[in-house]
């Protein structure tokens, strides 16, 4: 995934009340990961860890 799709996905989330109930159950990276994916996004943990 690129940091351009890393910074959509959370410009979306902040916009997005139903995006955000979707991914609050989430616990874990892992967890975030496969949800996002399923909604569509491509998002990798090294992704996120670089976002640290």
């Amino acid at each position: 995934m690129s940091w351009s799709e890393l910074e959509r996905f959370v410009e979306e989330l902040e916009a997005d009340a139903t995006l955000r109930r979707a991914l609050k159950h989430c616990r874990s990276r892992k967890e975030l990961i496969l949800a996002a994916r399923r909604l569509g996004y491509r998002i990798t943990r090294m992704d996120l860890q670089r976002d640290q």
